[in-house]
């Protein structure tokens, strides 16, 4: 029996380096999946002894994404601090609209697959990608047998090591990952609304819509960025005094031992009584000692991510962000090992020489490998050394190395330059030590001032050969005059200087990436991403020599969280997180645990930043201006009735930009029809205000009603709140709905007439008032009546505004555009009994056709729309041939497959452009 294996990698990239690789001389066959991005690979080889043949595909990154389910997406659906109480808003997993496509070839090829054999990266996100994916695969077969491939080159013998030694998927690792995407989802929406809504009256960018963005590693990061620049604007310079000697006919600086004194009197006295017995010596300083030790520069460590994202920074300049782009880019072509790692400590079970052979033909530094390959001998004192064991070791990777020969061309300068550094400082890492001789020389000046003088001999360069220019070390020559003990010097100069101290410098990117790594703001993998954050989003710019300086409103965000006692921009909590999130890889804790805790200190903080605000406020007042409100202006007097029993007006406010509206009575939009009639109350249009509101002048109140579009008081009132409804007129489409003034900005509480207990911009449509024929929402009974089959969200009935016709629908209307249609005018009510589908676990509906829709002898339908067979038959009798999708299956949450079956003529199943 031949076995079937579905082979997963994390890029395409990587899907046909693996499938070159394995294969071997034989060949192998390439077809189109659904993404045509992703192309499928299929080859025959020994899997364990087992004939196989290998179906290799891949993804692009994560395949899920996690956001609050749809009430809850909307900025004023809620207070930000229920966003981090789990138990009040639920966060979903599903597969986004981009991603369908892949999700669709990996059922199907799952469907045929025996096993799944998962090559996603080896590292932390990868190992939750590879729970995701098996995930998607189980839901159309259960049984298959699900291994993980774990490697860290693509060389051949780790490939073929990584086939022969398969394990399993680790739990734990992906249990973290998701913790931690949704702590950062939770934690990051809930203070990126507060902040945003609280600071919206502050001119603090050139967007109409500023948002201000929290990242609980973003603001550590920014935080150690003004806490540099803090130093330097609130460092008080001292002064000081230097003593400097310069012996004739020679260029070796001498040092004082006393650095500096900041006693100016005690300076001044000090070198008059220095400067006289000088004098009186004959302007001649005395050599007091002068000895040689031998000094030893260790090779490098092997490299870690941190590191080459420092020297990256540093030496190359290239920006960690861009470091990490050319290193996948090199691992994906098997030129190097897995770029992101911890460890800086190989493992002894690892063929170094093997390593260092491939590099011996390349021009500039291949004779140098080969030096080290050579067996030991007097003339050349470079040959092969076990590197240093470093303090780290993630488990997973090994550090940093070449894995194969340099390739005649690279796809860019910048990948040659990062690949020869690799290089290098592998054979480096591999070389001997750097000896030099130090001579020091301590001469006297007067009867107690000592100066010393310091050279070097390089003896040795050993790794320093291979390394160069990246580290130097270069010979100071001391005169011989100043190595003979108690001879007498004649000086060229002794003066007296004023200095004063200066602030640090403002940070590098190598600076901030150290201290990152310190703190433990983010990982090895993640550092570059959130610098790169932090300047996408403005807070912080770099400036002269390639220094990170805060922006004003990078400033103004630590100062106010610091004053306010918020220490957010402070890397401990951050870190603490970590901890307590590593813990879940022991089994110490349960994911829910680390995530709650976690959350209940977030909470904490924003509920005393709330009472704070003033504080918050106060400090941006002091670094912007406040955006001055256009005044409103009438647009119609006597518009619509108040509640109270006054007549309200209509009234606007422009657009800042000085646009001029349209609307009001003096226009019609797009969409406006020359009809008699209208009353003089109608205002039209595409009306460009920036906001509309109705005014009642005896309450003194304003009420927010949609700024475009036609609006036209109705001869109703709202039976909730007696205000005159206002039917709209949408200036594209001509479709119209209704609105109340009141429940739009401060919807009912009462679940029985808001089921979907939406909290803003809360329409007729929405409403179930069973005494409103206006009211056309969806009933408790009917939400989430069932999964949804393309993406697994809710799905719920309603019903069209203007036709009446029957639907349901997906929830997730910003991702997904399901919609499944009921047949056309001939359904006069559905209800659901509360009865659940055995096989699909979908609401049972009981469908009521209109009078004379259907054949006397066709009553209600009552069972699943999805399963029951009834209903396709029921279909065909009234003349109604159409698509089905396919049930939800029951065990599943998210990302299921539109799969259909087809009957004849026009469908009933409608998906988005794109979709098959």
């Amino acid at each position: 029996m031949v076995l079937r294996i579905l082979n997963v990698a994390e890029k395409p990239s990587a899907a046909k380096e693996i499938t070159g690789v394995l294969k071997g001389n034989q060949a192998a066959t390439s077809r189109q999946g659904q993404s045509r991005y992703n192309p499928i690979y299929e080859f025959n080889m020994s899997v364990q002894g087992h004939s196989s043949l290998m179906v290799f595909t891949s993804v692009t990154g994560h395949i899920k994404s996690t956001d609050f389910e749809a009430r809850y997406r909307k900025w004023g659906s809620c207070d930000p601090s229920e966003l981090l109480i789990p138990t009040q808003t639920a966060v979903e997993w599903f597969i986004t609209e981009d991603k369908q496509p892949l999700a669709r070839t990996l059922r199907a090829e799952a469907r045929r697959a025996d096993w799944l054999v998962l090559w996603l990266d080896c590292d932390s996100e990868g190992e939750r990608i590879a729970w995701d994916v098996a995930d998607i695969c189980k839901e159309v077969k259960p049984t298959i047998v699900v291994k993980r491939a774990r490697f860290s080159a693509m060389t051949r013998g780790d490939l073929l090591r990584a086939i022969n030694q398969l394990t399993i998927p680790d739990e734990r690792v992906a249990q973290m990952v998701a913790t931690r995407q949704e702590l950062d989802l939770r934690a990051g929406s809930a203070y990126t609304r507060y902040l945003t809504k609280q600071l919206e009256k502050y001119s603090l960018t050139d967007t109409e819509n500023q948002i201000i963005s929290y990242g609980p590693c973003q603001f550590p990061t920014l935080g150690l960025v003004v806490d540099r620049w803090l130093t330097i604007q609130n460092f008080v310079s001292r002064p000081f005094w230097v003593f400097e000697l310069k012996l004739r006919d020679c260029e070796v600086p001498l040092e004082w031992f006393r650095k500096q004194l900041f006693d100016e009197y005690t300076a001044m006295a000090l070198y008059e009584l220095c400067a006289e017995e000088a004098e009186a010596d004959g302007n001649v300083v005395t050599v007091k000692r002068a000895d040689k030790r031998i000094k030893t520069r260790w090779r490098p460590l092997p490299l870690s991510t941190v590191e080459l994202q420092k020297v990256s920074s540093r030496s190359l300049r290239i920006n960690s962000h861009r470091t990490m782009e050319i290193a996948e880019s090199l691992y994906n072509k098997g030129l190097i090992s897995y770029p992101r790692t911890e460890t800086n400590r190989f493992s002894r079970t690892y063929d170094l020489k093997d390593f260092i052979q491939k590099q011996t033909g390349h021009p500039t530094w291949g004779q140098f490998a080969e030096r080290l390959l050579s067996p030991p001998n007097h003339n050349d004192p470079v040959t092969f050394n076990w590197p240093r064991t470093g303090p780290h070791d993630d488990g997973a990777h090994p550090p940093i190395h070449p894995t194969h020969e340099a390739p005649p061309v690279f796809d860019s300068p910048d990948h040659q330059r990062v690949y020869e550094y690799i290089a290098k400082r592998f054979l480096a890492s591999c070389s001997i030590d750097a000896v030099g001789s130090e001579t020091r020389s301590d001469v006297l000046v007067g009867s107690a001032e000592i100066f010393t003088a310091r050279g070097l001999i390089v003896e040795q360069k050993g790794y320093l050969e291979v390394l160069h220019p990246y580290e130097k070390w270069n010979d100071k020559e001391m005169p011989i005059s100043l190595l003979d003990v108690n001879s007498q010097l004649p000086f060229e100069s002794f003066t007296f200087r004023r200095s004063q101290t200066i602030p640090p410098p403002l940070l590098q990117e190598a600076d901030l990436i150290a201290l990152m790594d310190h703190h433990g703001i983010g990982t090895d993998a993640t550092i570059a991403e959130h610098i790169r954050k932090v300047l996408d989003r403005e807070y912080v710019e770099k400036v002269m020599q390639g220094r990170f300086s805060p922006t004003e409103i990078g400033k103004a965000l630590v100062i106010a969280h610091e004053q306010c006692e918020i220490h957010l921009a402070r890397p401990h909590m951050r870190a603490k997180q970590e901890n307590e999130l590593k813990r879940i890889l022991s089994g110490e804790v349960q994911p829910s645990e680390v995530l709650c805790s976690a959350l209940d200190e977030y909470r904490t903080k924003l509920d005393y930043l709330k009472n704070r605000r003033n504080v918050l406020h106060s400090v941006f007042s002091q670094h912007f201006a406040q955006v001055t409100p256009t005044p409103a202006v009438e647009i119609a007097a006597n518009f619509s009735r108040c509640a109270c029993g006054a007549i309200m007006s209509l009234i606007g406010r422009p657009h800042p930009d000085g646009r001029t509206p349209r609307g009001g009575n003096q226009s019609r939009g797009r969409g406006q029809s020359r009809r008699r009639g209208r009353g003089r109350n109608h205002a039209s249009g595409r009306s460009g205000w920036n906001e509309r509101l109705v005014f009642c002048r005896r309450c003194n109140k304003t009420h927010r009603v949609p700024r475009n579009g036609g609006l036209e008081p109705m001869n109703r009132n709202c039976p909730l709140c007696q205000y005159q409804v206002l039917e709209v007129t949408l200036s594209t489409t001509a479709r119209k709905h209704t609105v109340c003034p009141l429940c739009l900005n401060e919807p009912p509480n009462d679940i029985s007439v808001n089921p979907e207990s939406k909290e803003s911009e809360f329409r007729c449509f929405h409403c179930t008032h069973s005494d409103c024929a206006l009211a056309k929402g969806t009933p408790a009974s009917l939400s989430n009546v069932s999964r949804c089959p393309t993406c697994g969200s809710s799905c719920v009935v309603r019903v069209g505004r203007d036709s009446g016709t029957r639907f349901i629908k997906c929830s997730n209307q910003q991702r997904c555009n399901f919609v499944y249609w009921f047949p056309n005018r001939m359904v006069d009510d559905i209800q659901a009994d509360g009865q659940i589908c055995p096989i699909c676990q979908s609401k049972q509906l009981r469908v009521v056709w209109k009078p004379r829709a259907v054949p006397p002898s066709v009553g209600p339908f009552q069972g699943c729309i999805w399963c029951d067979q009834r209903w396709i038959q029921l279909l065909r009798s009234v003349g109604e041939d159409r698509c089905v999708p396919r049930p939800p299956h029951p065990g599943n949450r998210r990302g299921h497959a539109p799969t259909r079956v087809q009957i004849r003529g026009r469908g009933g199943f409608r998906q988005s452009r794109g979709r098959p």
